[in-house]
């Protein structure tokens, strides 16, 4: 029975269904660290509000979900702007970004970051 049920050294399957054969005294920490098929939350946060990211899937799947999570710290790529935020609130950042690549109102063909827009004409 000790070595059936109790023994930490016995090799049992990992109860998840990854198919990871390992001993019983290292399954909690597969199970919490490394098994692939454990359903996880997301837990990307926004930093202004606090809020947190509820998503949950199998591990497997979490990095796919980061590509598209709206709470994934993205920074803005403007020339001359290296803002960090969540990737909810880029359209807005975007929208009002000083250094955002604008052509000039005047059609003179020149690009201008947005905030020197009143300089440039």
């Amino acid at each position: 029975a000790h070595v059936k049920n109790e023994c930490p050294r016995t090799e049992v399957p990992c109860p998840e269904g990854c198919g990871v054969v390992l001993p019983r005294s290292e399954l909690r920490d597969h199970i919490r660290d490394e098994c692939p098929c454990v359903e996880v939350q997301c837990g990307n946060e926004d930093e202004d509000t606090g809020e947190r990211c509820a998503f949950r899937c199998q591990r497997q799947d979490l990095s796919e979900h980061h590509e598209q999570c709206p709470f994934q710290q993205v920074t803005c790529e403007h020339p001359g702007c290296s803002k960090k935020m969540t990737q909810r609130r880029f359209a807005a950042h975007d929208a009002e970004c000083p250094f955002k690549p604008t052509m000039c109102p005047n059609n003179c063909g020149q690009i201008v970051p947005r905030g020197a827009i009143t300089e440039h004409v």
